[in-house]
């Protein structure tokens, strides 16, 4: 018994070193792509006359995120999840230059790097901090199994983008507003 174990232990460790390198991979070459990409949709979109393209790029990136990494936990084949990974990082960096020149935007410009600062600080205690412990709890606490870590990831997912969406919607008059008045009395 002890031999197989050793030998599931095995495969399992080299699976998830094989995952770790893809998304790794992915996050370092498809990432910054999506980055680019969100960045010259806020343009385009900007150029049309839309005051509120960067909170549509967020929808964007928000909503693709949603199918995307709410289905790549759940589906059986690798190909797909890897079809569906490369999706998730670009829809997950879209808004990222797309966010930090909004957050510019609203901001007087004797306050925009205190804005920056909040705003990075928020991001990454959101991300970094209430994502994995948000997965980690559901999986522990809810499903009782480190199996069903998919289903804890898919849940999240789909909560936490739709939650994103609303608050982007809810946003968006605000936000026309505030760069508005701001570009008004410059």
């Amino acid at each position: 018994m002890r031999g197989s174990q050793r030998s599931s232990n095995a495969r399992t460790a080299g699976r998830l070193e094989q995952a770790g390198l893809l998304q790794g991979g992915l996050t370092f070459f498809v990432g910054p792509a999506g980055v680019v990409l969100g960045g010259r949709l806020t343009d385009a979109w900007a150029r049309k006359g839309l005051t509120d393209a960067p909170l549509r790029v967020g929808m964007v990136g928000a909503a693709g995120m949603l199918v995307c990494a709410g289905l790549y936990p759940l589906v059986p084949s690798v190909p797909v999840v890897v079809a569906l990974l490369v999706a998730v990082n670009v829809f997950a960096a879209l808004p990222w230059g797309a966010a930090s020149a909004a957050v510019a935007e609203v901001m007087p410009p004797r306050m925009r790097g205190q804005g920056s600062a909040v705003y990075q600080l928020i991001v990454n205690l959101v991300a970094g901090v209430m994502g994995p412990t948000a997965v980690a709890l559901l999986t522990d606490k809810v499903f009782g199994d480190p199996q069903a870590i998919r289903f804890s990831l898919s849940i999240l997912a789909v909560v936490g983008m739709t939650l994103v969406l609303a608050l982007l919607a809810w946003a968006r008059p605000a936000y026309v507003h505030t760069v508005e008045t701001l570009r008004a009395t410059e």
